[in-house]
């Protein structure tokens, strides 16, 4: 029966209609479902051809689905129609229609995976139908028309050769799921199609991606972006693989049990091409592995090349071994001829997160670049002790009429230049205390028993006797048990022996007098106290190292540090002048024994030790100011550990507390990371030199 055209036209329109709202059902890749009454699904499989370099074979034949209500149900389409004039697509079976005077929707589903932005436009997919139908078909990709046989009961629409319709506009595919559709318009007698479906794309891969195994996967905030990775333990326990990152490649369209391609390159590092961090300038293969390769290897073959066969979903899976030197950098290369990736070296794929290179069919990851974490341990000194001499002074002399020295039974010099040997000595701009009743300074400085005033030192005395008027002043000069008297007020007489020479306080016995202005005493017994410019407040309270400018300064050097380790002892025994060499277990007592964590320091797991010590030892803790080496910090080597000096941060010592020790604490946990290495570590910002970065990232764990 043939329809009039007027009712052929509003017939088709209807079915237009229904292919513009594009009503499309879930399935997989290569299965349809079964909805004939809106109930379970089963799923139904069609014998497609999957090949990565041609694309998706889907044939007419078993597991195709049919609507005769427009797209509102579906169910599995029939085979066994036939016609003797029929002619058949190679490989393809004729599905069988409603029969006369009929109109019949087919579908058939395939996936197009998104590209990296989330499209498909970069992938370029395409669809080609060759298609046999009785009486006329029309071919739809989604919503898209692609082509349409004459509308007439003609055998030329059944017979070869078959129509071939295609297209390769972006805009006809959508990510995920996608559809062919097939119209198909019966007059008379039985109805059917037949037909065979390409799809492929001009990308064979639509993306290669890292995905997380034990270890989560970040940003990397430094240049060239990407992934970044910590493989190193999360503790010192930690027994998790950590060094393994899985790669996914999956294929365009989505296709089953196809094999993919991967190798892996050492690309150049992003972060500039200066020497010595980038030793070989724009080209790639400088990475600092030594206990792997640099490219880093797969785990299935140990090399930097593999296979895998694609899941369900189109996509191929391969674990990946990457190197533990921060810094380190990998991209990874998929495609569906391994012959594709020979031309691919580590030159000349871009240290970048372009997934494209010109002339490849394949995609390319992110860089993936690997970071580490330094677990630092930071203590305080107690409260500083015992900072200053006591004994009593023995002489006082020169200089009229005013004393310039002051002679004590202490020896006063500490290994610093002083006075007998081109300096000032430890007590330069210090104060000397004597009894109860002077306190004196600054003081010029001290020899190896002398303390010394420029101005002279102003030491008063009272003579007293019951019955007589006191007599006072300053002492002029004391030798011996002699003192020579610069007397002020008063005068005295041979009638004051027996009485009492107190001087600053201190009594002493008057034995002789030898007017006008001398007396002997039985015993000189004049205590004092004499303290450098150090300051004693600065650690009242405990007080860590300043480390604000760790994290942003380690950036570069692709280290982060974490303050995570559990800290028994946090604070240590005061140590006045403290060198470095006492991190030496075999030392002793002060500092190694408060470092809780030195034992967990290794090639897996980084550790630093920073401890805000008061100075160094003699001759560099700055007192007197000529020392050869004003120390800020130190770091021990061989053994690690660093200390911060605060004592000689601060502002009478020519420094910024405020600005100063958070560089230091950079300079001298670089010198940790360097395992030494020489000066200059940092400039005057707390930037790593360029040679400092390189021994930095050259680090396979921290001192000892």
């Amino acid at each position: 029966m043939v329809l009039d055209a007027k009712r052929h036209r509003r017939t088709r329109s209807l079915l237009g209609l229904i292919v513009g709202y594009g009503i499309l059902l879930p399935g997989t890749v290569v299965t349809a479902t079964s909805n004939e009454n809106a109930g379970a699904s089963s799923p139904l499989t069609v014998a497609a051809t999957a090949d990565c370099v041609t694309g998706l074979k889907i044939p007419s034949g078993a597991g195709i689905e049919i609507s005769t209500d427009g797209g509102v149900n579906w169910t599995s389409a029939s085979t066994g129609c036939a016609n003797g004039n029929w002619h058949s697509i190679p490989d393809t079976v004729w599905l069988c229609g409603p029969g006369e005077n009929s109109y019949a929707r087919f579908r058939v589903k395939f996936v197009i995976p998104p590209d990296d932005t989330g499209t498909v436009t970069a992938l370029g997919p395409s669809a080609t139908v060759q298609i046999h139908a009785d009486n006329a078909a029309t071919v739809y990709v989604n919503a898209t028309q692609i082509g349409a046989q004459p509308d007439q009961e003609v055998m030329p629409n059944f017979q070869d050769p078959a129509e071939s319709y295609s297209t390769s506009a972006a805009t006809a595919f959508a990510v995920g799921d996608n559809y062919v559709y097939i119209d198909d318009h019966n007059f008379t007698g039985v109805s059917g199609v037949d037909f065979m479906a390409t799809i492929a794309c001009q990308k064979k891969i639509a993306s290669v991606k890292w995905e997380a195994i034990n270890r989560t996967l970040t940003a990397n905030p430094n240049t060239g972006g990407g992934k970044g990775m910590f493989p190193d333990k999360d503790s010192p326990s930690d027994q998790t693989v950590n060094d393994t990152v899985r790669v996914k490649a999956t294929t365009c369209p989505a296709m089953q049990n196809v094999t993919v391609y991967f190798k892996s390159f050492d690309v150049d590092d992003p972060t500039g091409d200066a020497f010595p961090v980038d030793s070989n300038g724009s080209q790639g293969g400088d990475n600092r592995s030594t206990a792997i390769a640099k490219q880093g290897r797969f785990v299935s073959t140990a090399t930097n090349t593999g296979s895998a066969t694609t899941d369900a979903n189109g996509v191929a899976s391969i674990d990946f071994q990457v190197t533990r030197q921060p810094g380190d950098n990998f991209r990874v290369a998929a495609a569906c001829n391994q012959s594709d990736l020979a031309g691919l070296t580590d030159d000349n794929v871009p240290g970048d997160n372009n997934p494209d290179i010109a002339g490849f069919s394949g995609r390319v990851s992110e860089m993936l670049t690997v970071w580490r974490r330094l677990h630092v341990e930071l203590d305080s000194m107690g409260p500083v002790a015992n900072n200053f001499r006591t004994g009593k002074i023995i002489g006082v002399s020169v200089g009229n009429p005013v004393p310039t020295f002051v002679k004590t039974d202490q020896t006063l010099a500490d290994g610093s230049p002083h006075l007998g040997s081109d300096g000032n000595g430890r007590f330069e701009n210090g104060t000397l205390t004597i009894s109860t009743g002077a306190t004196i300074t600054p003081l010029t400085g001290n020899d190896a028993t002398q303390l010394k005033k420029q101005s002279g030192f102003t030491i008063p005395f009272v003579i007293s006797k019951p019955g007589k008027t006191d007599i006072t002043g300053n002492i002029g000069n004391l030798i011996t048990n002699r003192f020579i008297l610069n007397i002020s007020a008063g005068t005295l007489t041979t009638g004051y022996a027996g009485g009492t020479l107190s001087v600053a306080g201190a009594p002493q016995s008057i034995s002789q007098v030898n007017t006008p202005n001398a007396v002997f005493v039985s015993t000189v017994n004049i205590p004092f106290t004499v303290h450098d410019d150090d300051m004693d407040n600065l650690l009242q309270q405990p007080k860590y190292p300043d480390v604000t400018l760790l994290d942003p300064k380690l950036k570069p050097a692709f280290i982060t540090p974490i303050y995570d380790l559990s800290n028994p002892t946090p604070v240590t025994p005061f140590g006045l002048n403290v060198a470095s060499d006492q991190f030496d277990p075999n030392y002793g007592p002060l500092v190694w024994q408060r470092w809780d964590t030195d034992d967990f320091n290794a090639t897996e797991f980084w550790v630093a030790y920073i401890l805000e010590a008061y100075q160094e030892d003699y001759p560099n803790d700055n007192d007197p100011t000529q020392d050869p080496h004003h120390a800020v910090g130190v770091t021990s080597v061989p053994f690690g550990g660093s200390m911060i000096l605060l004592e000689a941060y601060q502002v009478h010592e020519g420094l910024d507390p405020v600005s100063g020790e958070p560089v230091t604490v950079v300079h001298e946990v670089g010198h940790a990371l360097a395992r030494g290495g020489p000066e200059q570590v940092t400039d005057g910002s707390g930037n790593y030199s360029q040679e400092y970065l390189d021994l930095i990232r050259n680090c396979l764990r921290p001192l000892p």
